[in-house]
């Protein structure tokens, strides 16, 4: 494993202090998500002696705004319509920048990207742009028609900026493939906050009172929106095929869209699952959530870092994923890994573990966390993307 990581040298002002960057993030909103929520965590630890922070939102700011603000940090919010780069748009974002005068700009997702590319091509500002792309492309087909156009656009303008921050590897290869280049691409994986995520004791107990459930009981669970790219439905069948073979496992789905008679729903009846599939809809925080499980299964057909797998690590949880992305380098483990869309294989991974008892799940939950530790610690990962963020600032300077 490696990343990106070089010492810097930079401009120091009379007096011997250092030049305070100003730094512009330009993202589509600030909705809980793994951009977001990432975003969120490098502002809560950089060094503010260095960088000057400021976010802009093509849309509303959202859920996690009002936790921007209770940093101080200066926040704007363009006012865009989802999904849609007006030019309207596009000259206001061009007058903000030239406002704030920025040392360097980060933007963050395919569509800022390209905003923030077009906005500087617009004689918005002459500093560095380094872009932020947190998205696996294992088929172009399967996006939607807009996104593709966005993602064929920013190959095509990305050899004009800067940098490139993958938070993957798989990301990163899968991108040049397609024709992203870049003078600078570098790896630089999500960071996770040990003592948030950290195994609490009485969280699996506070499941059983408050869902009925027997202390023997196989709780599996999922962490993720309600998306077909997340194939809940293959999670549901697989754990289906538990109950035909006796194992009384009980399925508890948390995050958006998975509310009590919302879209998940019907996988009771279709799965066969019926009350077992327990809906508990957006957990925040999540921590709880994921420790009281006695396993976590990341059953998407297609992910970039999956967050959840390292957080659910890291609170001593065992792990099972679908092999996609960068789960192989999270889990470390390749008996943990199943192929996508194979309800069979799921489901054998999962009696797997089942048997293997509590004690012995808990050993590997203890693993997985010191693997966390060693690699994924969110200051070592906030010290990189600051580094990253110096080295560009600093050759513009």
């Amino acid at each position: 494993m490696s990343f990106f990581m070089e010492s810097t040298n930079e401009p120091v002002l009379s007096g011997g202090s250092v030049m305070k960057h100003r730094l512009i993030h330009v993202i589509n909103n600030l909705e809980t998500g793994g951009a977001e929520t990432m975003l969120l965590r490098l502002m809560q630890r950089i060094d503010r002696s260095r960088f000057d922070p400021v976010i802009v939102t093509m849309i509303e700011p959202g859920s996690l705004g009002p936790s921007f603000a209770e940093l101080g940090i200066e926040l704007h919010a363009l006012g865009a319509k989802p999904g849609r780069i007006s030019p309207r748009i596009l000259f206001k974002l061009r007058s903000l920048i030239r406002s704030l005068h920025p040392n360097l700009i980060q933007s963050w997702l395919y569509h800022s990207n390209l905003a923030a590319f077009l906005a500087r091509s617009l004689r918005g500002t002459h500093a560095p742009l380094a872009w932020s792309i947190r998205h696996s492309i294992y088929d172009l087909g399967n996006e939607p028609w807009l996104t593709r156009q966005v993602i064929r656009a920013g190959a095509r303008c990305s050899s004009r900026v800067s940098g490139i921050v993958f938070n993957s590897q798989t990301s990163l290869e899968q991108h040049q493939r397609f024709g992203f280049q870049a003078p600078k691409q570098v790896v630089i994986p999500n960071g996770f906050d040990l003592s948030e995520f950290r195994p609490l004791e009485g969280a699996r107990n506070k499941f059983i009172s408050t869902l009925g459930l027997k202390q023997d009981s196989f709780l599996v669970g999922h962490a993720g929106r309600y998306h077909h790219i997340k194939d809940h439905a293959l999670l549901a069948e697989s754990c289906a095929r538990l109950v035909e073979r006796g194992i009384d496992v009980q399925l508890l789905c948390a995050g958006r869209g998975c509310e009590p008679g919302g879209a998940l729903e019907s996988l009771k009846s279709s799965s066969g699952l019926g009350p077992r599939l327990h809906m508990l809809g957006e957990q925040r925080p999540l921590a709880p959530f994921l420790s009281g499980l006695d396993c976590l299964v990341m059953s998407s057909k297609s992910e970039a870092f999956p967050n959840v797998l390292a957080e659910a690590m890291a609170t001593g949880v065992a792990c099972i994923s679908t092999d996609v992305g960068d789960a192989r380098l999270i889990l470390g483990d390749p008996e943990r890994l199943v192929p996508p869309g194979n309800p069979e294989i799921l489901a054998e991974a999962l009696v797997g573990l089942h048997s293997l008892g509590p004690e012995a799940r808990s050993r590997l939950g203890s693993e997985g966390r010191q693997r966390v530790e060693a690699h994924f610690d969110l200051q070592r990962v906030s010290d990189l993307y600051q580094e990253f963020w110096s080295d560009l600032a600093s050759a513009r300077s």
